[in-house]
């Protein structure tokens, strides 16, 4: 057995050479593949750069990275055109050492221009090639890994880095949006549109089970809702109860934990449903009809379109992947437990701060929300305060980017020996600001 797994990881071994990771000769050619590109769209007029839908990270080199992004910072606050003059390098100032923002624009200044158009989208298309291949390099590996052991388990991790390199290889070709007006009479029939099928799928919709904050929040697809609270007051419990009750509704709904081991928030879902309290099962002394709610819980979940995974690893790819597979069984509720257990992604410099890796998984997340047609719902834990009497937009600190992505914000609190469960955020309705006093059953 173990020649076998030796000779198939043989069999996918891809070379020693990582074609992300770029040095010498190597990244001087891509720089300057890169600045003729922001050179020669800069050079071509307001629309062409908005036309290419070329994002700053597709950019390796740094400085043309940051020109570039200061040129589409000013384009969207209206400026009709961009030159790389001083006040492009004022822009960019506003960011960074002006002594870099000078260089990087001279830098760029320097690129020879490449006037057919034809010609650039070719470059485009090169950069994006490396990108992608870069991209699969790293699945590849990661497939390799996971296939090695051979047990069921690594199947199952398998067939979702495989999911992943097929949804890869679907959007390969597909750039960012181009810049689109759209009417005021268009936006609000789209706007009415979405409204009368939000209401006419409602049934359909993932809820929280809390009859308060669900009255009060809207959960649409492709959208985030967000869990805040310390330690230990109920995190967990409520992306369990979300789950469980969503499912009861016939809506599939899946748990992808970070943090927590899957088979331990089943248990409290199962607690709910046969009328048990998770210890009662580890004490010595058991009541005479446990094993009767406990095959009765077991009934009920084999009944209900729930299912879990475990990111052991704690990635983003990990969770992205999870998110995608749970999508292909069907699910509309996507819950994770929870956000601050996610590792920095592999693609942030190790000299930015969490906030900047905080905005790579935000975006991630919800572009795969978007994508697959779920509705997110993220734990974020707060650090611990003595002093707090109740949770606020302003405590989620290096996860405030995340508040405010979210679509809604439930926020969780001790008081005495209650937890109040507030509305912090709900986009869309008027719930912001009312509570509800969460009081703990004999089961849980």
């Amino acid at each position: 057995m173990a020649r076998s797994r030796k000779a198939s990881a043989a069999a996918l071994d891809f070379g020693p050479e990582d074609p992300s990771a770029l040095s010498g000769s190597r990244q001087e050619a891509w720089s300057d593949t890169e600045r003729t590109i922001v050179k020669s769209a800069l050079s071509s007029g307001v629309r062409r750069c908005t036309d290419l839908g070329l994002l700053p990270a597709e950019l390796s080199d740094g400085r043309a990275r940051a020109v570039w992004t200061g040129a589409l910072a000013r384009i969207e606050a209206g400026a009709r055109v961009v030159w790389l003059d001083g006040s492009l390098v004022a822009a960019l100032g506003k960011t960074m050492r002006i002594e870099d923002a000078r260089a990087s624009v001279a830098w760029v200044k320097d690129a020879a221009e490449e006037a057919d158009d034809d010609s650039v989208d070719a470059l485009i298309a090169r950069v994006r090639d490396r990108i992608y291949t870069a991209r699969v390099y790293s699945l590849a590996a990661r497939l390799r890994q996971e296939a090695e052991d051979g047990t069921s388990a690594s199947a199952a991790r398998s067939s979702m880095v495989i999911t992943e390199l097929r949804d890869l290889t679907d959007t390969r070709r597909l750039g960012a949006s181009a810049v689109e007006m759209v009417a005021a009479v268009d936006a609000f029939d789209a706007w009415r549109k979405e409204a009368e099928s939000e209401r006419a799928d409602s049934g359909n919709l993932p809820v929280l089970g809390l009859a308060t904050v669900d009255q009060w929040t809207r959960k649409p697809l492709g959208k985030l809702t967000v869990i805040a609270a310390e330690s230990h007051v109920g995190k967990t419990g409520i992306i369990a109860g979300a789950v469980l009750a969503t499912a009861r509704k016939g809506v599939h709904a899946s748990v992808v934990s970070s943090d927590d081991p899957w088979p331990e928030i089943v248990s409290r879902m199962a607690a709910d449903l046969g009328g048990f309290n998770p210890q009662e099962v580890r004490n010595p002394q058991r009541t005479f009809d446990l094993d009767e709610r406990l095959a009765k819980a077991r009934g009920s979940l084999g009944s209900l379109p729930i299912h879990g995974v475990e990111i052991k690893d704690r990635s983003v790819d990990g969770v992205l992947a999870a998110i995608r597979y749970a999508a292909a069984r069907g699910s509309r509720l996507v819950a994770i437990d929870h956000w601050n257990s996610i590792r920095r992604p592999r693609w942030v410099a190790d000299t930015a701060d969490r906030r900047d890796a905080s905005d790579e998984i935000i975006g991630a997340l919800l572009a795969c929300a978007a994508e697959r047609d779920v509705h997110i719902v993220v734990a974020a834990q707060l650090n611990r305060d003595k002093t707090r009497k109740e949770v606020t937009l302003n405590d989620l600190r290096e996860t405030q980017s995340l508040g405010e992505a979210a679509h809604n914000v439930i926020g969780l609190w001790r008081e005495d020996t209650k937890v109040v469960c507030g509305i912090l955020k709900a986009k869309g309705t008027t719930g912001r600001g009312k509570r509800v006093t969460l009081v703990r059953n004999n089961d849980g």
